[in-house]
């Protein structure tokens, strides 16, 4: 059975073996690398959790974090109705079964409790279309193309 909860400080090593995992088998799909990555993941970690609005959900297979999403809310006085959904990542052991999409929908579940939010953004690579039609059904629109935006292993995505 797999459940979902917000990650909590306890959780770091387990968030920080998955989000290497994601950043190894997945690399065109963030725009961290490994090494890059791991200056200040724990601070941004902790920064996260400890936050009023933002967090790391995770979807759990009894106690091994199997996937996750983050949330961050805008803070600039202009933006503070925006949020934006990050590091979205499945095990890939665990792909394919519907475990993302629940995943996805409990993070916006939870954003939306958020009055003040009124704009969800995500980036997510045009090759991806798995992820592409999660977020399309998921009511989200393409508002922009970027042309190579990322340049991982001697080739561009956009």
């Amino acid at each position: 059975m797999i459940t979902f909860r917000n990650l909590t400080l306890t959780d770091y090593n387990a968030f920080s073996s998955i989000r290497d995992a994601a950043l190894i088998n997945v690399p065109e799909a963030f725009s961290s690398s490994p090494e890059s990555d791991k200056q200040g993941r724990k601070e941004r970690f902790d920064a996260t959790i400890e936050h009023s609005y933002n967090y790391i959900l995770g979807a759990f297979q009894e106690d091994r974090l199997i996937g996750m999403a983050g949330f961050v809310k805008k803070e600039w006085a202009k933006e503070q109705h925006k949020g934006f959904i990050w590091g979205m990542y499945v095990d890939l052991a665990f792909q394919g079964q519907g475990i993302g999409k629940a995943l996805f929908q409990k993070a916006m579940e939870q954003a939306s409790a958020i009055k003040s939010l009124k704009q969800m953004q995500l980036c997510v690579i045009s090759s991806n279309t798995k992820a592409l039609r999660l977020y399309k059904k998921m009511g989200f629109e393409t508002y922009g193309h970027e042309k190579e935006a990322l340049f991982v292993n001697g080739q561009f995505y956009d």
